[in-house]
């Protein structure tokens, strides 16, 4: 029987984009939006992010990653449609200690919007300048 046409449009979109953990040949890889180089880190072409950021900071693009997931297909294709627009933020320490803290580098005339966990099951969005103002147990800025 002949494919109908919203199945065959998935198909088409399974063989042009890669799905998480599975290689293709015609993956179309988009251009990350950050870049972190010389401790500066941007968006794009705009105008920096942070300044000095350390040496031992590192940016991981989300589409680097590989994920297992149990996501329905169209959820997995929008994520990855995505995936280029985001990233983690990481560093290395020479010991391991059970509170790791580091510089993530310098705002300048930029405020940014981060979510905390201020108790255990709770978490709420906080407004800051300077990173004096990111609390303890940030979970994304």
């Amino acid at each position: 029987a002949p494919l109908n046409d919203s199945l065959a449009s998935i198909i088409d979109v399974i063989e042009t984009k890669p799905l998480f953990g599975v290689s293709q040949t015609k993956a179309i890889s988009q251009p990350n939006c950050f870049n972190l180089s010389q401790g500066i880190l941007r968006a794009k072409d705009s105008s920096p992010i942070l300044f000095d950021v350390p040496k031992n900071l590192t940016f991981t693009p989300f589409s680097s990653h590989s994920i297992s997931t149990d996501a329905s297909l169209p959820i997995r294709l929008r994520v990855q449609a995505n995936a280029h627009k985001g990233g983690f933020l990481g560093f290395t320490k020479e010991s391991p200690s059970d509170l790791l803290t580091n510089s993530l580098g310098r705002f300048e005339n930029r405020e940014f919007l981060s979510i905390f966990r201020f108790k255990m099951w709770w978490s709420t969005a906080w407004i800051g300048r300077s990173g004096s103002d990111l609390q303890a147990e940030t979970q994304w800025v």
